[in-house]
Parts: C-alpha cells; structure tokens; sequence
C-alpha cells in the first residue's frame, strides 16, 4: 500500500484513522481469499464424492449381501404373511407391512 504523502492536507488523526482502516481492508480481503479457497476445495471433494457414489453405493451394497449370504440362514420360499402364520404370528388385517410375531406362553 503507497502512504499517502503528507501535503494533501490531512491532519495526522486522519491519516491514522485511512492507515488503519486500510490495514482492517487487507486483513478481511485476506480472509475472504481464504474462504473463497476453501469453499473452493469443498466444491471440489463434493464434485469427488457425487462422482464415485454410484460405485461406492455397489461396492458398499456387494460387501452387505456377501456378509449376509455368509451369515445369515437362507431366506424361505414361502411370502412373509404364510410364514408368520405358520409360526404362530398374526399380521394384522388393517396393515399389510404389519405382524406380529408368535405370542408367548
């Protein structure tokens, strides 16, 4: 920043008051630069995880059905509601995605 040369008739007060003001201008200009760099970045590692989330959503959902497969018994071939029947259960006649199991003894 060029000072401002001392004949243009500012008292020293003023000139203080620009110098300063100046120096709070640079700091926050400063700062701005860097936030516009790290919204910069942001945008970036986004654009990055918008990109792979289609193979990261496969890989994630692979992973899940070879852990379960592994696991976890085979599935009946019987539909849930003759299932739960079968076992004592109820579902409920005014909901289809509701039942309930066997009833204790």
């Amino acid at each position: 920043m060029t000072p401002l040369p001392p004949d243009q008739g500012l008292s020293n007060g003023t000139r203080q008051d620009l110098l300063s003001l100046a120096g709070q201008l640079k700091q926050e200009s400063d700062r701005l630069r860097e936030l516009a760099e790290q919204l910069h970045a942001r945008e970036n590692e986004l654009a990055e995880m918008v990109a792979n989330y289609p193979y990261f959503k496969q890989a994630v959902h692979a992973w899940l059905l070879a852990k379960a497969q592994k696991e976890l018994p085979p599935l009946p071939e019987q539909d849930l509601e003759t299932l739960v029947k079968e076992r004592g259960g109820n579902c409920s006649p005014t909901s289809s995605t509701h039942c309930d199991g066997p009833t204790p003894r």
